[in-house]
């Protein structure tokens, strides 16, 4: 009995451990600057599974033209990556800013599309 009451205490204690955090990196990208390198990441991801991208457009639109475009680098995204996951609150946040987003996209994605439609009917 003695051990059990031993072995649960000892379960306790590591249940209640702080966990281990991950240190802001040397080069934190901020958390507005994170949302504008997600938002572009996802209308990259997005363009790639579309049928409107031409092989210019793949050849550039890359990680490394993300990393350009936003003044950093695979390492400090990766860490930045890493600081944040650990950091769900945080990160949760910029995504729902990210999500914000969209739907300004998609008027202009309609807007386009139906200018292009009329374009059509009218050559028609």
């Amino acid at each position: 009995m003695r051990k059990k009451v031993i072995l649960l205490a000892c379960l306790i204690c590591l249940g209640c451990a702080p966990q281990n955090s991950v240190e802001p990196p040397e080069q934190l990208i901020s958390p507005e600057k994170m949302e504008d390198v997600l938002y572009d990441l996802s209308l990259i991801k997005a363009l790639k599974n579309t049928n409107f991208q031409t092989e210019e457009s793949k050849s550039i639109l890359t990680p490394d033209y993300l990393f350009k475009k936003h003044n950093i680098d695979s390492l400090q995204w990766e860490e930045n990556l890493r600081y944040y996951s650990k950091n769900p609150k945080q990160f949760l946040l910029i995504y729902k800013k990210v999500q914000e987003r969209y739907p300004q996209v998609l008027d202009s994605i309609d807007t386009l599309l139906l200018r292009e439609n009329k374009k059509i009917i009218s050559k028609n």
